[in-house]
């Protein structure tokens, strides 16, 4: 992200199961590659902008391995958290997706 676009380019960023995708590779590698992803794009959101963010994944999981860290290295919180629930014709759930709305805590 860093090579095609400047510093403070965007005030709001959307991604949908993309850092899911990284998530699901289990090895020593993942943290890096989770924390370089959320680096890159705090790179190029504008001061106060916003990450949504759509995943498939447990919010315990992005909590525990995500959110915490940035929020320590004062990069991002999350301020808004939501889970949908997907159903198909018979009412089974199909799917839950979760939507984070993550703001940049850049001055």
């Amino acid at each position: 992200m860093n090579e095609s676009f400047n510093e403070n380019s965007f005030d709001l960023i959307i991604e949908k199961a993309g850092l899911d995708s990284i998530a699901t590779k289990e090895s020593e590698d993942m943290p890096f590659l989770l924390k370089s992803v959320f680096s890159q794009i705090y790179s190029v959101l504008k001061p106060g902008g916003y990450l949504l963010s759509f995943s498939i994944k447990n919010p315990e999981f992005w909590h525990t391995n995500v959110y915490e860290k940035m929020s320590q290295q004062k990069m991002f919180r999350v301020v808004r958290q939501e889970l949908t629930v997907f159903y198909i014709e018979n009412n089974k759930t199909l799917a839950n997706l979760y939507f984070y709305q993550l703001k940049s805590l850049k001055d």
